[in-house]
């Protein structure tokens, strides 16, 4: 598992409090095993790993956002203006088990060659 300071000083992350990375690139990391071959890190070129790593970055932070967004306001109206905030489950795009994948992080691994076949 990739550690703090690669997410703050080489991807440049600032969403993910320190105390909560742990959990968050654990989720990634087990998401996006489930859409690559080979599974795990070890053994990738380092071309191909600086891929993958940025992907898990990218994957966390999605992950992050949504779980804050779940958490949050769902609609807001002030006087006549009001607004619903769009349900993170309604878009489209590449799930796995009901979970949807950020599209930054399948671009990177599609472009290591690191999808399998079936997504």
């Amino acid at each position: 598992m990739m550690d703090y300071s690669y997410y703050v000083n080489e991807f440049g992350g600032r969403l993910i409090p320190q105390g909560e990375f742990g959990r968050v690139v654990g989720e990634a990391e087990e998401l996006l095993c489930a859409l690559i071959f080979p599974k795990r890190a070890e053994g990738m070129s380092c071309e191909v790993k600086k891929k993958y790593l940025r992907a898990v970055c990218y994957e966390a932070e999605f992950i992050y956002e949504r779980k804050s967004r779940m958490d949050g306001v769902k609609s807001e109206k002030v006087g006549d203006y009001s607004v619903e905030y769009c349900d993170v489950s309604s878009k489209r795009g590449i799930s796995i088990h009901g979970w949807e994948v950020s599209p930054a992080a399948c671009n990177l691994l599609l472009g290591a060659g690191l999808l399998t076949r079936w997504v």
